[in-house]
């Protein structure tokens, strides 16, 4: 339902031109060219004996009533002698406002906003809040040339124990997979937070241990800490589905139901929560709970593929399986998501099942399949065909999830490429170095490593030289390759 919007207002709003509101029933412009005004309005759903009106705040400049079948627009062009404002105004039969929109004004007066400045070097900031807030903007906006971790430390040396920069730094360290770190980092800020109160109004830092040990396998400290958490009203429903998935993975399904249905109560739009409710319903042998549920969730998440897995999973009728399919839409990124869900708890059974009827063909299909088998020559197969479907398309890793596959498989060529480009991206250019020279020894010939290689040489080290003769090498074996070629 919602991709069906999405793609009617994109393809009417080349059609109608500028268009300036609109909803899931109707949209609307109103558009000035000098003394004139032109309005316009596309039905996407019935309407039936709607008032338009166009009106000033000094008076109605024109109405009428509107009866419209999907697919239809209504278009006027009007004389208008005022410059005021105009709102355009659509009100339902019941006299309720149903769309509106009022022309912008735009004034010489306002000033050109200046253009944006590139903060000091750290050592020359001088507050430590305004250095967290550095590295905030650094982080949120991806900045090529200034890196927000500089801005962090320089703030810890000052305050060793400051909460918000320990628990940006924690959190840099958990997505780049460094645990230890994460927890090192929480333990500073938790110092801090605890130092008067047990019961911290942010509960962050606990919930960011409590992951970080539940990836080290330290299910008991990570279930307290993350309970902690839960003391905090911006933590209570992502914890309280956190120790759902810890009892899961303990197999405690019973109180893990508890746990996921008050964070469900807290956030009936928690997409993951949903999920592990209809999983949990289904373990427990509660079919007809089960379907209730997702039928029930269908309404408010429409375009829930895992949802639709759990009901053919439950159904096994052809109908489901092909709402599943049709959701998932062959796309690798959907599969990938949705293994993950059932790997964080543990489950490797239902992730075949999942393999077996996604249809993806991706080169993180194939890896993942290679995850769950045990004979090294069917292992090595897979592997090889996920390094062919790459040319045609490759999702460079990005979870957790990802990074724990690939490293079961440290001494292929493809799987090395992938880890290094992880670490590269979280900016640990030595270990992503490391790998891809790890990669060259397995294949000195390869192609993508050399060129990554190359460009790492030329923007961090600054050797043109060598990274000219690694490009070249690059080049002479895969001359057709445009990201080498330019």
């Amino acid at each position: 339902m919602k991709r069906k919007y999405l793609f009617k207002i994109s393809y009417l709003t080349s059609q109608l031109g500028n268009v300036h509101n609109a909803n899931t029933d109707v949209i609307m412009k109103l558009e000035r060219i000098n003394s004139f005004i032109t309005w316009s309005v596309y039905s996407i759903a019935e309407i039936k004996n709607y008032k338009l009106e166009i009106k000033s705040k000094t008076g109605h400049l024109f109405h009428c009533l509107l009866t419209l079948m999907p697919g239809e627009t209504r278009t006027e062009i009007l004389d208008t002698p005022t410059k005021e404002k105009l709102t355009i105004c659509i009100t339902s039969a019941d006299k309720r406002t149903f769309l509106e929109y009022t022309e912008h004004e735009t004034s010489n007066e306002d000033p050109t906003p200046e253009p944006a400045t590139a903060p000091e070097s750290p050592e020359n900031i001088e507050s430590v809040e305004e250095l967290f807030f550095i590295g905030q903007h650094l982080q949120q906006y991806h900045h090529a040339t200034r890196d927000p971790i500089n801005y962090y430390q320089e703030a810890l040396k000052r305050d060793p124990q400051h909460y918000q920069c320990n628990l940006a730094m924690g959190t840099l360290a958990y997505e780049s997979a460094d645990y230890h770190a994460a927890i090192s980092y929480t333990n500073l800020a938790l110092a801090r937070a605890h130092k008067l109160n047990k019961n911290p109004i942010c509960g962050k830092a606990s919930f960011l241990r409590g992951c970080a040990k539940e990836k080290l396998c330290q299910l008991g400290e990570a279930f307290a800490d993350i309970f902690k958490s839960t003391w905090s009203g911006n933590f209570q429903d992502i914890g309280f589905y956190g120790l759902a998935k810890i009892c899961t993975q303990k197999n405690n399904l019973s109180e893990a139901l508890e746990y996921v249905e008050r964070a469900l109560q807290l956030n009936s739009m928690h997409y993951h929560a949903a999920i592990l409710k209809s999983y949990l319903l289904i373990h427990l042998k509660m079919k007809n709970d089960a379907i209730s549920f997702i039928d029930d969730q269908n309404n408010k998440q429409p375009l829930n593929y895992a949802l639709a897995f759990h009901k053919y999973l439950l159904t096994q009728t052809a109908d489901d399986l092909k709402t599943f399919k049709e959701l998932m839409n062959h796309r690798e990124t959907n599969t990938i998501h949705i293994a993950n869900f059932y790997l964080s708890i543990g489950d490797k059974s239902t992730v075949n099942i999942l393999l077996k009827h996604c249809d993806s063909e991706g080169p993180m299909t194939h890896i993942y399949k290679a995850y769950l088998l045990d004979e090294p020559d069917q292992i090595k197969v897979l592997l090889n065909c996920a390094e062919k479907t790459s040319n045609k398309n490759v999702l460079f890793p990005n979870t957790l999830i990802e990074l724990i596959i690939l490293e079961s498989f440290v001494v292929h060529e493809f799987t090395l490429y992938l880890l290094g480009c992880f670490f590269y991206s979280k900016k640990n250019y030595a270990r992503a170095i490391s790998l891809w020279e790890k990669a060259l020894l397995v294949n000195h010939n390869y192609a993508t490593v050399l060129r990554n290689l190359s460009v790492y040489t030329f923007n961090k080290i600054g050797n043109i030289n060598k990274s000219l003769y690694l490009m070249e090498l690059a080049f002479t074996q895969s001359p057709a390759d445009a990201r080498i070629l330019f």
